[in-house]
């Protein structure tokens, strides 16, 4: 029955080792996968999404560095102009209050009065009015035209406040040049005692605004506004005539216009029901607001073509990294149970299911070492089952097979800790490694496995106790007559033999 114990060298069993380790590495790994693909593909799409909100910030600061450019040129073209008339209209106030001036022949004075700057394209007339309103003095006639000025609000406002000085007046309609919109600016006339004597203006049509504003882009769907501090509309582009004059105070974005000197704020147009972006500033000199307010569909739009293809080209991407995730934890999936089942295949008795030969011989091996190595006991149990080929004689091989992984069940019921072990040692034979264990513990266990076995109940006619039945050879490590695990074997195995000659069905001891 006994013959040499084969071992595992220590480098086979390394090996074996780790290919284990490997395996159950492999086996958690691929549960992973699939998450880790997911979240990858996750910080790819925030990557991209953050670098698509950065693009679509960056396009919203370069409209606003433009619009604050074309604000810059409102500004300059229409202060300097201001201040082109503005001297042209002092130049004739301060004339028109000289004596010798107004006492030289018409046409010499109004070559004094009036500079070339009166005939430009956008100058209606200069006039001086008196202290009643009537023009005195009138830069496109040489003889004053019929009309009276003292209800106009540039009139009045001089004649009640003498420290006005420049004013820009909102948009109205002309009495001199057949209703056309125009914007006046003005000075008061002061008599020598300080009285009120009288207002200089100069007419200027709502065209040059108009012009202005048309030489600049802010998109298809953008605006640009001229309006007075007191909220009327001076000009706009696009042009619609119904605009001009009209005040806009109420307005949720006017207040915002009137809360700084200058600001940019996101808004929607109440009346086309447009999202802008509004720029403004006022223009040094006059009380009047420029804004610029591209909308906001025209600055994102190449933004949006851009953002659709990178971020469809993105989630395509991000699904296909999850696909091939998920694809690549299936195959490492059914990998791992391949491995499992040729760690199976290799370390697992088919039959019984219990640890096979070579398994047997590398956990005896092992358990040997380290009992030497702690200075602990070993016990082994060599067990066989009783009269098996008269068994197999009789009720064939496959019920002998069934009674086999029976009792291989049966024993392994019997163990109660993790570190013991049962390996099939070759046909009806196994045997069992208990670790750490002294003979009452060895002598208990081996009688729990032989009673186990008999309450199976499994018949045998041709044995004498009527039910198949095991025989226990028991040997410890401690004995000193035991030098190897050879001898081990080998000394459970003749505590075997002495089991069957007292009649089977029993436990015992090795000498």
């Amino acid at each position: 029955m006994f013959g040499r114990f084969p071992q595992l060298d220590g480098i086979q069993e390394r090996r074996a080792a780790s290919a284990a380790r490997r395996f159950f590495r492999l086996a958690r790994f691929h549960r992973f996968v699939t998450l880790i693909g997911s979240g990858v593909a996750l910080i790819m799409l925030s990557l991209c999404m953050m670098a698509l909100y950065e693009g679509r910030q960056e396009a919203l600061q370069g409209a606003r560095k433009t619009s604050q450019n074309l604000l810059l040129i409102l500004q300059k073209d229409i202060s300097r102009n201001v201040e082109l008339y503005d001297l042209s209209l002092q130049a004739a106030l301060e004339g028109s209050q000289r004596s010798d001036v107004m006492a030289l022949p018409s046409s010499l004075q109004r070559a004094v009065l009036f500079d070339r700057s009166v005939q430009a394209r956008y100058v209606g007339a200069l006039l001086v009015l008196d202290a009643q309103g009537k023009v005195l003095i009138d830069s496109a006639n040489p003889v004053p035209r019929k009309g009276n000025f003292s209800d106009r609000e540039y009139f009045t406002i001089h004649r009640e406040n003498p420290n006005v000085g420049l004013y820009l007046s909102g948009p109205f309609r002309s009495r001199l040049t057949h209703d056309h919109w125009i914007v006046v600016l003005s000075r008061r006339v002061s008599l020598p005692n300080g009285a009120f004597g009288g207002v200089a203006l100069v007419a200027i049509g709502i065209d040059y605004f108009h012009d202005l504003l048309a030489g600049l882009d802010v998109g298809a769907h953008g605006v640009l506004l001229l309006v007075c501090e007191d909220g009327s509309v001076i000009s706009r582009q696009p042009d619609h005539s119904n605009v001009v004059g009209r005040s806009m105070i109420g307005s949720v974005n006017f207040k915002r216009f009137q809360s700084a000197a200058s600001g940019t704020f996101t808004g929607q147009d109440p009346t086309e029901g447009v999202r802008r972006l509004y720029s403004y500033a006022r223009i040094p000199g006059v009380p009047v607001i420029a804004v610029v307010a591209p909308a906001e569909d025209d600055i994102l739009e190449n933004w949006r073509r851009r953002s659709i293809i990178i971020g469809g080209l993105m989630v395509v991407f991000s699904a296909v990294f999850v696909c091939v995730s998920s694809l690549l934890a299936h195959e490492l999936r059914e990998r791992a149970r391949n491995q499992q089942k040729l760690i199976e295949q290799a370390t697992q008795d088919r039959l019984t299911g219990v640890s096979n030969r070579h398994a047997l011989d590398a956990t005896l091996a092992r358990e040997w070492r380290r009992a030497k190595r702690d200075g602990r006991t070993l016990g082994i149990l060599f067990i066989d089952v009783d009269a098996f080929k008269s068994y197999n004689d009789h009720y064939g091989h496959a019920a002998g097979d069934k009674a086999l992984a029976v009792v291989a069940q049966s024993i392994t019921d019997c163990l109660r800790r993790p570190s013991d072990s049962i390996g099939r040692y070759g046909g009806e034979e196994f045997v069992v490694a208990l670790p750490d264990t002294h003979a009452h513990g060895a002598l208990e266990v081996a009688e729990l496995i032989r009673d186990g076995v008999v309450r199976r109940g499994l018949a045998h006619a041709y044995h004498s106790h009527g039910s198949v039945t095991v025989s226990i050879g028991v040997a410890l490590s401690d004995a000193p007559d035991v030098q190897s695990l050879a001898e081990l074997i080998a000394k459970a195995d003749r505590a075997l033999y002495r089991a069957k000659a007292e009649g089977r069905n029993a436990v015992r001891a090795a000498a």
